[in-house]
């Protein structure tokens, strides 16, 4: 066993009951299967805001810096990413698509090449040891439609329910300071876990 691969088992392990932590919390959890090419690598959680539904898709390690390598190498645009990977997230949150086989790899692809373009990855990657990304799916009152919030997430193991929804919570909060025509309403609606 090359040795590099000994401490994501342990990784795998912490992301399974993380997975059974939020399953208890009363989320709608769509997981991803743990292996010891998976651990060690990148979580990402997409939480849609309206439903509650978290999606936790694993990359394997080195990933993220592959698939930036080939967005520039491909001219994949920021907003190409965006685009497809809202379109992906939205289909599955509103069951148009299942997360199975093809689909969810093909919104794996889409949320990593998405977090590679965000500011939050070029600022906080160097910083984490373990590379954990929300992003919230929240509705866009000024504008309509939906809005992609990345956060990056510094913390060296999973994040637990409790943590998530803080987080959320403090960027709605910030957001809703910054940018208020947004959420079209004069205060923010805390967010709660969906039971």
């Amino acid at each position: 066993m090359a040795t590099d691969k000994v401490i994501p088992l342990a990784a795998a392990a912490e992301f399974r009951r993380a997975m059974g932590d939020f399953a208890e919390a009363g989320w709608h959890v769509e997981g991803t299967k743990f292996s010891v090419d998976v651990a060690g690598g990148a979580a990402l959680y997409l939480c849609d805001v309206d439903s509650g539904r978290l999606v936790l898709l694993t990359l394997r390690r080195g990933s993220l810096e592959e698939l930036a390598r080939q967005a520039r190498e491909h001219g994949v645009t920021f907003q190409e990413a965006c685009n497809i990977c809202g379109t992906l997230f939205t289909d599955l949150i509103e069951g148009r698509q299942l997360l199975s086989g093809e689909s969810k790899n093909d919104l794996a692809v889409a949320a990593g090449l998405y977090i590679v373009g965000t500011q939050g990855y070029a600022l906080g990657m160097p910083r984490m040891t373990l590379p954990q990304f929300l992003v919230l799916r929240v509705k866009n009152h000024e504008k309509g439609g939906y809005l992609l919030r990345p956060v990056p997430l510094i913390k060296a193991s999973p994040m637990t329910p409790d943590e998530l929804v803080d987080a959320a919570n403090r960027t709605l909060i910030e957001d809703f300071k910054n940018h208020p025509a947004r959420f079209g309403r004069g205060h923010v609606l805390p967010f709660r876990l969906k039971r």
